[in-house]
């Protein structure tokens, strides 16, 4: 069973270049194409990669794209990217019950998931931000009477409330470049 869900995905930083025949073979796989609605991008060389290749915010990417992906993921691919610490960045559109998505992957943080709004900006679900701000209205209401320690624990509740609520901060795409 499958469901189709638009997605892309951002390839950066350095893939040596024993990598790229396995790299080229995922990405044939993985059924994506260059740009949305295009035909399946197939390649077969470094060069290939490096040509596709395209300006991201001021950084160069190899950017891919499936408006069928299933259920907003390129599954094999992705596997392989983290398998062989090559850093990427994949959005999902939303779709029925599916919430947009984007996941980050760095070899040096892991793979980060987190809701996202239809630009791919991470957002804090509405029920959790009433849940701190119920917390920070208890604490300043309560306040009175209460030493400097018991407010400082209160504070520190908040605040970890607050720090989980947040996504992982993961450091932006470096440009995709073949080394070795």
């Amino acid at each position: 069973m499958s469901e189709p869900i638009p997605a892309e995905i951002w390839i950066g930083g350095k893939t040596r270049r024993e990598q790229v025949p396995q790299l080229c073979k995922a990405i044939e796989d993985a059924g994506v194409a260059l740009e949305w609605g295009d035909a399946y991008f197939a390649p077969e060389t470094g060069e290939e990669l490096e040509t596709a290749c395209q300006d991201k915010d001021g950084v160069r990417l190899l950017c891919l794209c499936d408006d069928q992906a299933n259920y907003g993921e390129f599954k094999l691919l992705e596997e392989f990217l983290v398998r062989e610490r090559i850093t990427y960045r994949r959005k999902s559109d939303a779709k029925y019950e599916f919430d947009a998505e984007v996941v980050e992957h760095r070899p040096q943080v892991g793979q980060v998931r987190y809701p996202s709004d239809s630009s791919g900006q991470p957002f804090v679900p509405l029920a959790t931000m009433m849940q701190i701000a119920a917390t920070i209205d208890e604490a300043a209401n309560t306040a009175q009477g209460q030493t400097a320690l018991e407010l400082l624990r209160r504070l520190r509740n908040v605040q970890q409330l607050l720090h989980e609520a947040l996504p992982v901060v993961v450091p932006p795409l470096e440009p995709f470049e073949i080394v070795g």
